[in-house]
């Protein structure tokens, strides 16, 4: 019985960190993404909602 408890914290333990690293290369890929973005250019989407609208939001003058 004593190897089932070792394999069930292995298991957690593999699991816990399996998500660690998801989530950091997550988090390394939006990083990447967000400084890979040429400056000075406008963003553009594909989106037909009213709120997406050029001109509209906070940034209308």
């Amino acid at each position: 019985m004593r190897k089932r408890r070792n394999s069930s914290a292995d298991l957690e333990r593999e699991v816990i960190l399996s998500v660690i690293i998801l989530y950091v290369l997550i988090c390394a890929a939006m990083i990447g993404i967000h400084y890979a973005q040429p400056g000075g250019t406008a963003t553009v989407t594909s989106s037909s909602s009213p709120s997406h609208a050029e001109g509209s939001g906070r940034n209308r003058q």
